[in-house]
């Protein structure tokens, strides 16, 4: 959505423009937003569009809709999304519908700590009492723990490792006759 009207192609921004103009005008006939539970029905003149298509639901299911009177019928929808229809009559045809779930499930309103609970369970919920908590819960939450500190130890123990390793493995023996001046000797 974001590039929709800065990308290279301009077809999309037209469409949806055109499309969002024309059924804000009420020139489309056709009835697009539907209700969980209602049944969804579409004209589908013969003339005009195909008398078959593949019907594809926001859940990904496919089935094939067979249109014998004239309107595509859709009987009880039952899961919120935007359903789909292709079909192919001289070239293919996209159609679709949206399903919204009732207006009581966008409630708002506050509700008591306990069916809180109960609805999303007791380790996805934290009460905050005042402004001051919010922001602790969220800055926790979004931002995570710092790691910095944590991984400079652990770069500080494996620089000690290292040198501990090397001075057990090489010490400085002057007067060793290894060929190498005297400063390092194998043990």
């Amino acid at each position: 959505w974001n590039e929709l009207t800065s990308s290279a192609d301009w077809w999309p921004t037209f469409g949806l423009l055109l499309g969002s103009v024309r059924y804000l005008a009420g020139a489309t006939e056709d009835r697009v937003n539907y209700s969980v539970g209602q049944s969804a029905v579409l004209a589908n003149p013969v003339e005009r569009y195909p008398e078959q298509y593949m019907l594809f639901t926001p859940r990904g299911d496919a089935s094939r809709i067979d249109v014998r009177t004239g309107s595509i019928l859709i009987p009880t929808v039952q899961n919120p999304g935007v359903y789909r229809l292709r079909g192919i009559s001289q070239s293919p045809i996209s159609r679709g519908f949206s399903v919204n779930t009732a207006s009581e499930s966008a409630n708002l309103n506050k509700i008591a700590r306990e069916r809180l609970v109960e609805i999303v369970g007791e380790e996805n919920c934290r009460i905050a009492k005042d402004m001051s908590e919010v922001q602790q819960s969220v800055g926790a939450v979004r931002y995570g723990r710092e790691l910095f500190p944590f991984m400079i130890l652990l770069v500080c123990g494996l620089l000690i490792g290292e040198q501990w390793m090397a001075n057990r493995f090489y010490q400085w023996n002057p007067g060793s006759r290894s060929g190498n001046d005297g400063r390092l000797a194998k043990r």
